[in-house]
């Protein structure tokens, strides 16, 4: 289930939708697409997994890096409403 996120978030959120939409990234691609430092950037990622608008899983050819993917606006904004209000599952 998504939760709400703060509007600082919603835009950096709303930035890397615009660039990757659906499509798997990693953390120096974020970096390049916000203009940002990686620490601000690693706090965002972080922060949007916690509250479930971001997937994360293992890079398939090195464990130690990571790559996400964007929930789409609608399947977030789906999540947060169907849950709390008991629509649509």
């Amino acid at each position: 289930m998504t939760e709400p996120i703060p509007k600082w978030l919603m835009r950096k959120y709303a930035f890397l939708w615009n660039r990757f939409r659906e499509k798997e990234f990693d953390p120096r691609e974020a970096c390049e697409a916000l203009k940002d430092e990686e620490a601000t950037v690693s706090l965002a990622l972080s922060d949007m997994k916690k509250a479930v608008w971001l997937e994360v899983r293992i890079h398939p050819q090195d464990s130690h890096k990571r790559v996400y993917r964007l929930l789409s606006p609608q399947e977030g904004v789906r999540s947060m409403i169907g849950r709390k209000e008991g629509v649509g599952g």
